[in-house]
């Protein structure tokens, strides 16, 4: 009998723990932190990252240069489809080796949907994933296959830790 009322007192006090550590510490009081809102032509900085989007333009198609033909060619977007191409700088503004890279870009459309970039053919190509030592920039073209017509683009920067949850938003006018 002892030991039933020792293990009921001991249940209720985890219960009660955990009921207590899962609530917010005041009703209405929001976990998540909010996302900075920044606008092109304006740069966010953490302690090891300055990133700056200084252009995003939508457009119907793009010119590049073909190898194969030795010529200018055109790109054009699918029906139903536009292209975004924005430009970027990410500096490692740290003293050490960001060896995951330099993080990641993506749109988002007012229905929240998450796109991750496209090949871009331009000149400019923005690098891909690699390590960024102390001081070392890295800069250029993202481009991004959108629907036509969508509202509300907003390009984001995450870690290149496996999480797309935004460090700062970009929104486009």
């Amino acid at each position: 009998m002892k030991k039933r009322t020792l293990w009921l007192g001991l249940s209720f006090l985890l219960m009660a723990a955990l009921v207590l550590t899962g609530c917010p510490a005041s009703v209405g009081e929001e976990e998540e932190e909010e996302v900075p809102i920044v606008g092109i032509g304006e740069t966010y900085q953490t302690p090891e990252v300055k990133i700056t989007i200084s252009e995003a333009i939508v457009t119907e198609s793009y010119e590049y240069y073909d190898q194969a033909s030795e010529s200018m060619a055109t790109k054009e977007a699918d029906p139903g489809m536009s292209f975004l191409i924005v430009t970027a700088e990410v500096k490692n503004v740290s003293r050490l080796l960001r060896r995951e890279g330099h993080g990641r870009f993506f749109v988002w459309t007012a229905e929240g949907v998450l796109k991750a970039s496209g090949a871009y053919l331009g000149e400019d190509v923005f690098p891909g994933q690699h390590g960024l030592s102390a001081g070392a920039k890295v800069e250029g073209k993202i481009l991004f296959e959108i629907r036509e017509g969508v509202r509300d683009l907003a390009i984001s920067y995450s870690s290149t830790f496996g999480f797309y949850w935004p460090l700062v938003k970009w929104v486009i006018e």
